[in-house]
């Protein structure tokens, strides 16, 4: 196999920006300060929080909008209702992936390491997460020419463009 350079930029920029930036201020501007301390029930309302509202609607949506204004090379209404589609047909695999992964590496997160090193380990199971995901959902689609379908249309000497959506 050769080595995908727009897989590995999905993965990449995904890493950076949502992982490097929004998990760091939903998990230290969101989460600990609305259940500070690592008192059983606010550990537990973290491990919830995290697994049920961050991950479900603000992770894994803004991996599909990344992945799929990557492989479409555009940002559109489209390309972001393309995007929910494919994620609301793996939702349910892609939440149980997530679970699996991460209400143990939480469990850890919150209950057991010292606030100045939860990123740092989080970004550890992150690798091996993100690994699942991109065999799971890594995989750049070709495009479908019946999808994005291109016709020409010659009118009065100009040539314009126009995608059908079939």
């Amino acid at each position: 196999d050769t080595w995908d350079t727009r897989r590995t930029l999905v993965f990449g920029i995904f890493g950076f920006g949502f992982q490097g930036g929004i998990q760091y201020g939903i998990v230290n501007h969101v989460f600990e300060p609305l259940f500070p301390g690592r008192a059983p029930a606010r550990v537990a309302a973290k491990i919830l929080g995290m697994n049920l509202l961050s991950d479900p609607f603000a992770f894994l949506p803004t991996f599909y909008l990344v992945k799929e204004g990557l492989q479409r090379e555009e940002l559109s209404w489209r390309m972001a209702s393309s995007a929910m589609d494919k994620y609301r047909d793996n939702i349910i695999v892609d939440c149980c992936n997530s679970w699996m992964i991460w209400f143990p590496g939480h469990i850890i997160t919150y209950g057991l390491m010292p606030p100045a090193f939860r990123l740092p380990w989080m970004s550890l199971v992150s690798f091996g997460y993100v690994c699942l995901l991109s065999v799971t959902r890594g995989k750049l689609e070709e495009r479908e020419e019946s999808r994005a379908t291109v016709r020409r249309y010659r009118s009065s000497g100009l040539v314009v463009d126009s995608a059908s959506t079939d």
